[in-house]
């Protein structure tokens, strides 16, 4: 961690905060480096297990919103405070995690992708927002080859009330059937789709009927 992002999350002054990490280095605390690290690995785990839960999760949202406004921090970065820290009803902490998942999945890291959104359900997002997640959810879970990727579509689903909406997750859940050898769930899918367009001439219609 940085000195400088040490001193927000303790709410210091910067050169107090140098000081101070000085201090701790000459006492073989922390190491004489930055970014800050403890002098040996059991101090650091000695200090974690000092801390109350609460107060650890509070510190990683916060650590969390610091780097964001910093501008210039990647988004992992972020994203791994957000998934230590409780869920607290957020927008912003489901905005950052579904953009952390889509640069995972756009670095071939969908592992990564499902993590994320699967902590950003844990923000309890309106039906809208939720539904969104779930099919995100799902693809992630498909692409890394882990179970339940066309329940979550399915979820995603009956959660969406737009007509539109539901029938491309209908189409995104009709691929995903296919290429898991469910070809009768496929058919199903796609033709649930098409029941949901009521012009035949329509672009998506025509790609479902295809």
């Amino acid at each position: 961690m940085g000195c400088l992002l040490a001193a927000r999350l303790a709410e210091l002054d910067p050169i107090v905060a140098e000081l101070t990490a000085d201090r701790l280095a000459a006492a073989q605390i922390l190491a004489p480096v930055r970014p800050l690290e403890f002098f040996h690995p059991l101090l650091g785990a000695a200090v974690q297990e000092d801390i109350a839960p609460g107060a650890h999760r509070m510190a990683h949202r916060r650590a969390a919103e610091l780097l964001d406004r910093e501008g210039e921090v990647s988004l992992p970065r972020i994203a791994a405070h957000l998934l230590a820290c409780g869920p607290a009803g957020d927008p912003w902490v489901v905005q950052v995690l579904r953009a952390a998942a889509r640069e995972a999945v756009a670095s071939g890291a969908p592992e990564s992708a499902a993590r994320y959104l699967e902590r950003g359900l844990q923000e309890t997002p309106p039906p809208a927002v939720r539904a969104e997640l779930l099919l995100e959810l799902g693809e992630a879970q498909l692409q890394a080859g882990l179970p339940d990727a066309t329940q979550r579509m399915r979820e995603a689903l009956e959660l969406s009330t737009d007509p539109r909406r539901r029938a491309e997750m209908s189409m995104v859940l009709g691929r995903a059937r296919y290429c898991t050898g469910d070809w009768a769930g496929a058919r199903e899918a796609v033709r649930d789709g098409l029941a949901e367009l009521p012009d035949e001439d329509d672009d998506l219609a025509h790609e479902l009927q295809g």
